[in-house]
């Protein structure tokens, strides 16, 4: 009878000791654990140009990064809205795993972002970090493309407005956001993308529904510096662009109709302080994937709240 008592006392003890560390196993979970990063690269590349930064944000957050490998290399050229819908249901299937997601765009991979987020009505999106990306176009386009589509060889820089914003130009996905300020109205009725996200156009239902949707993020991040060598003018990878009918004189996005107007609710999530621009100088286009100076000064303060150093 003793034993058959002691027996029962070191079996309540084993449970007692079972629920104590299951419960501390329980609260100490990595903070972590229910949020998901999933990045998008820029154009002409793809997943593996990105594969240090995985690391080094794995090594750092002991999180996973799901890098997005559609539309790589020459199919980056696909229309943009082709793009945004084909990785959207991607970026939904590894969304649904988790409680909140952060988003990370390189270049192009950021406007795809905006795209995504603005069309997505219950998105769980809850910080998105854009890399250099051209947020408000681009009014010149960088040698690298010239060299990469022969044909734009054969149009002058002054008259490239006459073929991008035709039909058949539109069909190459960097010029869905082309941004010529000396063709405004050209670019509103003909781009077939950047006039739609930036809600400069569109039903009213349409536009409302983009807003909506872009104010459900909690935070974007920013990040471009004046090194830049693709994006022109640089000011677009932070909101900012040429004036109006002055491509020489670049103007901050606090200037600009569509803050001003507040169209897709950039001045709102400013004016509430979920818009951070980090300005990082000395370092090319293609350092900010994954430069680690600007990664510490733009990058990590972000995240280090959100989830925690490993």
């Amino acid at each position: 009878m003793k034993l058959s008592r002691f027996a029962v006392a070191i079996v309540m003890m084993t449970m007692t000791l079972v629920v104590v560390m299951g419960s501390t196993t329980k609260t100490t979970e990595p903070p972590c654990s229910k949020i998901g990063i999933i990045h998008i690269h820029g154009l002409f590349e793809g997943w593996r140009e990105h594969a240090k930064l995985r690391q080094i944000l794995g090594e750092r957050y002991g999180v996973y990064t799901h890098l997005i490998g559609s539309y790589s290399y020459v199919a980056s050229l696909t229309p943009i809205w082709h793009q945004v819908k084909d990785i959207r249901k991607e970026v939904e299937a590894i969304a649904s795993k988790y409680d909140m997601i952060i988003g990370i765009g390189f270049s192009q991979g950021g406007i795809i972002w905006r795209g995504i987020v603005e069309t997505w009505d219950d998105h769980n999106i809850h910080t998105l970090v854009t890399l250099a990306s051209p947020l408000m176009g681009l009014h010149h386009l960088p040698d690298l493309l010239f060299e990469k589509v022969p044909l734009l060889k054969a149009i002058s820089s002054p008259m490239l407005h006459a073929y991008a914003y035709t039909p058949i130009g539109q069909l190459t996905g960097f010029l869905n956001y082309f941004n010529d300020r000396n063709h405004h109205e050209l670019y509103l009725k003909r781009s077939s993308f950047l006039p739609d996200v930036n809600c400069e156009r569109g039903s009213a239902d349409t536009r409302k529904r983009y807003k909506t949707n872009f104010l459900k993020l909690r935070k974007m991040l920013v990040v471009g510096g004046p090194g830049e060598d693709v994006v022109d003018p640089w000011e677009s990878t932070i909101f900012g662009y040429y004036s109006p009918g002055n491509y020489n004189q670049e103007v901050d996005m606090t200037e600009l109709e569509v803050y001003r107007k507040d169209l897709f609710g950039l001045k709102t999530l400013n004016e509430r302080g979920g818009l951070q621009r980090c300005v990082f100088p000395k370092i090319d286009h293609i350092d900010f994937r994954d430069n680690i100076e600007m990664l510490k000064k733009c990058v990590f303060p972000t995240l280090d709240k959100l989830i925690g150093k490993n």
